[in-house]
């Protein structure tokens, strides 16, 4: 199944370098509505967080006086990830002594916005739009109004206004993309872009990606729709490559064919690579050290777990593999649920045998790199265990599953292979949630 065995792995020398301490690398899978056995699209994240603060909340819909400002926050992992007022209640400071958090800046409101769930990054509105989210690298740095640039988006401030005012991707896609070229866009780390994966009642899917231009003062994006019979994943490597102004399958920022000039990425001739214009492939070309499969390994993973049949071999290139493939049969919610549990079972890298899974077949593994955040020491050389989907560093899970009758994101706190997936309706949003009597 693949030219690469598990002793080479071992002992490739590697570091987390454009993803630092190795604390926010995600995983997220879109299945199209051909694709599932029930006509349902599904979007998924895995938080991979070690220090994220998961409590899922409970955003109410509100309406907005003439001349309201929406606040804008800096992204915030760690405990409390925001104290708020206004927001939900599980923001509200525990005491007087608690500060509220300050915000970046400020957008313009809308007269009324949508109720929705969030956990770390956005989840699901009242009308069954959804996110999923993964962390790439980016040729060009960012740097946030609060580490003295001019950026005043992240990513998950993205997705959250997207989330209170759109019932659509094609409206979020644009929402979010509009956002970040006009008032900047942040990577989660320094040289880092961003990609989500969209989906909405209207069985719509796409994949988004958003990267910074001009030092984070503006950003380019990109959305590319996902074939109805087909499934993705984006793992820290995005994925769209050349992209077509005049297909009804492409979004493309205004800006995007010029911001590749002007930053001397692109000469203008021929069709434009998203990904490799402003990223990289391998994804760690871009740094001074190396970290081999660490986004191919599940990119594989998950290609060869739904269409087997294609004999899809291991790779340190994202573009080894199409943008999405036809599964071998058609996908249920418990079989992407298999997805986020996975550990190479049945391959040749399964962390479930050998003498690193001791006697137990234990999968998990400490993670080792020239990180001072594994091992304490700058510059030791350590291996490279494999990158698994299911990671104990996971602090949670979620799959939104929408195009069907009740509409829902399935949450599961921690990692996916020690834990439930519990259904949250959209349906209880429009009711509120307090309110909602089992009934309706």
């Amino acid at each position: 199944m693949s030219g690469w065995n598990l002793s080479g792995l071992i002992h490739i020398t590697f570091a987390l370098h454009w993803l630092p301490d190795g604390t926010n690398a995600c995983t997220t899978v879109i299945v199209g509505r051909e694709a599932t056995v029930d006509g349902s699209v599904i979007a998924t994240h895995s938080a991979d967080n070690s220090d994220l603060d998961f409590r899922m909340a409970y955003v109410p819909a509100r309406k907005h006086p003439a001349g309201a400002r929406r606040p804008v926050y800096q992204a915030s992992r760690a405990y409390p990830r925001l104290v708020s007022h206004n927001r939900a209640e599980i923001y509200r400071p525990r005491d007087a002594s608690q500060q509220l958090t300050e915000p970046l800046g400020s957008i313009p409101e809308v007269s009324e916005t949508y109720a929705f769930y969030e956990s770390g990054y956005g989840l699901i509105n009242e009308h069954g739009l959804g996110m999923g989210e993964t962390t790439g690298n980016a040729r060009g740095a960012s740097y946030s109004v609060a580490t003295g640039g001019s950026a005043l988006f992240g990513i998950c401030e993205l997705q959250f206004v997207a989330l209170e005012r759109c019932r659509s991707a094609v409206c979020a896609i644009h929402t979010m993309g509009d956002l970040a070229e006009r008032y900047g866009f942040y990577g989660e780390e320094q040289f880092t872009a961003e990609a989500l994966t969209i989906v909405d009642n209207d069985g719509e899917a796409w994949v988004f990606h958003v990267a910074p231009v001009s030092n984070g003062t503006s950003a380019v994006w990109a959305a590319q729709r996902l074939p109805p019979d087909q499934v993705t994943v984006v793992a820290n490597s995005l994925i769209i490559g050349y992209v077509d102004p005049s297909s009804i399958d492409f979004i493309l920022s205004n800006n995007l064919f010029e911001s590749a000039k002007k930053e001397g990425l692109w000469d203008g001739k021929g069709q434009l690579h998203f990904s490799l214009t402003f990223a990289s492939d391998p994804p760690w070309a871009s740094v001074r050290v190396v970290t081999p499969l660490y986004a191919t390994m599940r990119r594989w993973r998950v290609f060869d777990l739904i269409a087997p049949s294609r004999g899809f071999r291991l790779s340190q290139s994202t573009f080894s593999y199409p943008f999405s493939v036809t599964p071998d049969k058609k996908l249920s919610i418990n079989d992407v649920f298999a997805i986020y549990r996975d550990h190479f079972e049945g391959t040749p890298y399964d962390m479930t045998k050998g003498i690193f899974a001791g006697p137990f077949g234990n999968p998990n593994r400490q993670e080792t790199s020239h990180s001072p955040f594994f091992n304490g020491v700058v510059g030791k050389k350590q291996g490279q265990f494999q990158r698994p989907i299911s990671i104990p560093r996971g602090s949670y899970v979620s799959a939104v599953q929408t195009h069907i009758a009740h509409p829902k994101v399935w949450w599961a706190g921690d990692t996916g292979a020690s834990s439930v997936f519990v259904p949250f309706f959209a349906g209880a949003l429009r009711h509120g949630v307090t309110k909602l009597r089992c009934d309706e």
